[in-house]
């Protein structure tokens, strides 16, 4: 049986700028847009995504996102220089997620689209505007 994923109702909430040393000890990977406009950090035990502006000189803290624990984000695979943010999970969690809460340090901005994608079955889901 063929089951298509399920649109992400995401939505979106303020909250106060995280200490980015903390952040900085417990960075699991790191990923860097194409055109390397954005480089995005993920922290696996704090669900953290911080995304920085890459500069002539140096990294500039630009946002960060909270992954909400319904998601059971595994890894940071990708982000493009629109700021589209993937993450993925694991295939039985797939189907799984109802209303997705992001919370944003910057709530001013755009807001980065986030997809959640399982590595195993190929399956992209992403927040649909």
């Amino acid at each position: 049986m063929n089951e298509a994923p399920l649109d992400i109702l995401t939505i979106y909430e303020a909250v106060e700028d995280l200490p980015i040393g903390q952040h900085v000890l417990s960075i699991t990977n790191i990923v860097c847009s194409p055109k390397m406009k954005y480089v995005a950090t993920w922290s696996h035990r704090d669900k953290l995504v911080y995304r920085w502006l890459i500069t002539e000189e140096k990294l500039k803290f630009d946002n960060h996102y909270i992954i909400d624990n319904s998601i059971d984000a595994k890894a940071l695979i990708g982000i493009s220089d629109e700021n589209h943010i993937i993450l993925s999970v694991e295939k039985n969690n797939l189907y799984n997620f109802g209303e997705t809460v992001i919370k944003t340090g910057r709530s001013y901005q755009k807001p980065a689209q986030i997809s959640i994608y399982s590595v195993e079955n190929g399956i992209l889901m992403e927040k649909r505007k």
